[in-house]
């Protein structure tokens, strides 16, 4: 394993780590975070590979972004998290972005499919046909953002599962 080899492990795991805490504890990923890492991407890529490297860089940014974009368009998830995935589709490029992408959606939905079946034995099904099979009212809805209500339907950060997909991949590329 080279020093460049170690770099983007070490800055990959690192991004990942801060991103996953971030939005853990505060349900957001701000732009001094993402961007930063985007551009940090860029610059590495370009050292280490040249214009093939800034080439690679720049299909796992569109990628990750692109993916998430619709995602966030369609009211899956949040900006923040369209471009955590365009920074780590920078780094990763577009092969791995999409398999972390594969491995986070997996992750999401066992740990929800869980969660909901917890909520229905403890709460009962009425509480769980309230909780997930109703849509909210108008006057539920009426005077906060879309943001706000994006917020409550998220049950995961998801900057968690993409860090353990992330890892995962890491781990996986290391091994072999």
């Amino acid at each position: 394993m080279t020093t460049s080899d170690l770099l983007f492990i070490a800055c990959v795991a690192s991004f990942t780590t801060v991103a996953a805490v971030w939005d853990w504890r505060t349900k957001r990923l701000p732009n001094r975070l993402t961007l930063p890492a985007c551009g940090i991407a860029f610059a590495f890529h370009a050292i280490v590979g040249g214009w093939q490297g800034v080439a690679l860089a720049t299909a796992g940014f569109a990628v990750g972004f692109g993916v998430l974009l619709i995602l966030w368009l369609i009211g899956g998830g949040g900006a923040g998290d369209v471009k955590m995935m365009g920074a780590l589709g920078a780094w990763l490029g577009p092969e791995r972005t999409i398999a972390v992408f594969l491995i986070s959606v997996v992750l999401v939905v066992a740990v929800m499919s869980i969660s909901m079946l917890f909520r229905f034995f403890t709460r009962g099904a009425i509480d769980f046909r309230r909780r997930y099979l109703q849509r909210p009212s108008a006057a539920a809805a009426n005077g906060r953002s879309a943001s706000s209500r994006r917020l409550d339907r998220q049950g995961w950060p998801y900057a968690v599962p993409v860090a353990v997909g992330t890892w995962m991949i890491l781990t996986w590329g290391f091994l072999h």
